[in-house]
């Protein structure tokens, strides 16, 4: 229709594609709708136009399974994103907690068997890194690493200097100055908290089974920002 504001349009040459969008239109702005999905739509209309017996809707699905594989909210797939970012956190325990083991060891002892769990873990892996945590030596902080998931957002809680201000996330801490040290304080709680409620949604997503589709696009949302938050 004449003088319609369109979301998007395509031109073609051939096999060449032109695709443009219109991130401030409505359909964009205010509905769970990407760019990527009405280009995927619009070669679908063009491929059921070319293709004799081919349905618009047929195109559309073999569009969609090639090319928003990334996009797939799937339990597993969510799960073993999940892991992988708690597992880049937890590797940095060891250097980033190292002089602060005495405060490490108060933290996982209030986290529900997290002593316990890390200890037969160890005992698992390797009896020297058990001793060595048992005992309190100088390698304890090698230990850190088989912390469990849980325990991490306890860590970061409790000791947010070393996990913020860009050493393991962007989210400013210390750095943050403005107005009196009331204001300070709360900017610093809700920069903290909002680390810290991720971190417990990843935890939650590895321990649990998401029964809804919108629990897992909600799952994948919250791993899409850690990814964002993470300077490693």
């Amino acid at each position: 229709m004449e003088g319609l504001r369109l979301p998007s349009v395509v031109f073609s040459d051939g096999i060449d594609v032109d695709f443009f969008y219109d991130d401030k239109h409505p359909i964009l702005a205010e509905y769970p709708i990407t760019p990527k999905q009405l280009l995927l739509q619009s070669l679908a209309e063009r491929f059921a136009i070319r293709e004799s017996g081919l349905t618009v809707q047929r195109a559309f699905f073999g569009l969609i399974e090639n090319h928003l594989t990334d996009e797939r909210v799937n339990v597993n797939s969510l799960k073993e994103r999940a892991q992988a970012i708690l597992n880049q956190i937890r590797e940095t325990l060891p250097s980033r907690l190292a002089h602060r083991m005495d405060r490490t060891y108060e933290v996982l002892e209030n986290v529900p068997s997290g002593t316990e769990k890390l200890a037969a873990t160890l005992i698992e892996e390797s009896t020297e890194l058990f001793d060595a945590f048992q005992n309190r030596t100088n390698d304890a902080n090698k230990c850190l690493s088989f912390v469990t998931y849980s325990s991490l957002p306890h860590l970061v809680e409790a000791l947010p200097e070393e996990f913020l201000d860009g050493h393991v996330f962007k989210s400013p801490y210390t750095q943050i100055s403005i107005g009196d040290e009331a204001t300070n304080q709360r900017l610093q709680s809700t920069s903290l908290g909002k680390v810290v409620t991720y971190l417990r949604d990843a935890c939650d997503l590895l321990e649990g089974k998401p029964s809804s589709k919108y629990e897992l696009i909600r799952f994948a949302n919250t791993l899409s920002i850690l990814e964002g938050l993470l300077t490693l």
